[in-house]
């Protein structure tokens, strides 16, 4: 592995002539990186996926734990720049952009980017120059310019409609603006009462369900627990949290009850389905990671 930085924001460049093997990448820190060559894997433990980022390529990782994976190319080794930074740095881009000349409009536009556990989208020409002249450079950057380098990156995914966002709660579908999905989302890991959920909501429990139903689908104990668990699963796999501790977060008032519900979706303990995937993390992986993201190669 070769790497160069630069301090905060800081620009890597990374080469691996060998394939790394899945690790996690635990940071306090939101990450963007543009892929020359090879192929780099996201594996999304919270939807069941395996996300393939290939050349040409750039994603944004939020701050917290993720499995990841890198493949050499034809070239014989994979390569990437690494943009690492924080939120206040995040906050000092998307104010300097001037996003709707207001600062209501600034905590907007850092809501969106922080709900989202990861964003994956095709350079367009001008992202692939920028990144271009960052590989010639060989570390000798300006740390000035890192900030224009940076706002010129995150305006380009806050503003293309296309590519592949990944939101926790809302499954990369968004949130609409409405006081009904709002509060559904806002109470998902609360563990209320349905009638104090439905009161939220200002309606009665009865047709809170109807609107649930036709809103989702689906009915609202069905979907609450499928979500409590798509987390629990996650954050699983991805933390060193206590069976505990995700139980709570995850909605559970006691660790008991957290480990009959899971055990009767999984068919097994948390803290056996931790053992069986997350220490197995370089082993095989479920078969519900057949599924692909297609990111296409240049």
């Amino acid at each position: 592995m070769n790497t160069a930085s630069t301090n905060h924001p800081r620009i890597s460049r990374v080469i691996y002539d060998t394939p790394t093997g899945k690790f996690r990448c635990a940071t306090d820190e939101y990450i963007i990186g543009y892929v020359f060559c090879g192929l780099f894997c996201l594996h999304d433990y919270y939807a069941g996926r395996r996300v393939e980022i290939g050349p040409g390529h750039i994603y944004m990782l939020s701050v917290g734990d993720h499995i990841c994976e890198a493949f050499p190319g034809e070239e014989g080794c994979f390569e990437q720049i690494v943009f690492k930074f924080t939120a206040d740095d995040l906050k000092t881009v998307i104010m300097g952009l001037s996003i709707g000349g207001e600062e209501s409009s600034v905590i907007e536009s850092m809501t969106s980017l922080s709900r989202c556990l990861y964003v994956v989208k095709q350079a367009d020409e001008s992202m692939r120059l920028l990144f271009r002249s960052l590989r010639v450079l060989h570390g000798d950057y300006c740390r000035a310019d890192n900030y224009i380098r940076l706002s010129l990156i995150v305006y380009f995914l806050i503003n293309s409609d296309d590519g592949l966002l990944r939101s926790e709660l809302s499954d990369g579908k968004g949130v609409e603006n409405s006081k009904f999905e709002r509060e559904v989302y806002a109470n998902i890991y609360t563990n209320l009462p349905l009638e104090e959920i439905a009161s939220k909501c200002c309606l009665s429990v009865s047709s809170f369900k109807r609107r649930f139903s036709r809103h989702f689908n689906t009915s609202p104990h069905r979907w609450f627990l499928e979500k409590r668990m798509c987390r629990a699963h996650g954050m699983l796999i991805t933390t060193d949290m206590s069976i505990a501790e995700i139980g709570r977060a995850c909605g559970f008032s006691n660790q008991s009850h957290f480990i009959k519900v899971f055990r009767g979706h999984y068919g097994m303990t948390p803290t056996l389905y931790r053992r069986r995937y997350a220490d197995g993390i370089t082993g095989r992986l479920p078969s519900s990671f057949r599924e692909k993201v297609a990111v296409t190669q240049h």
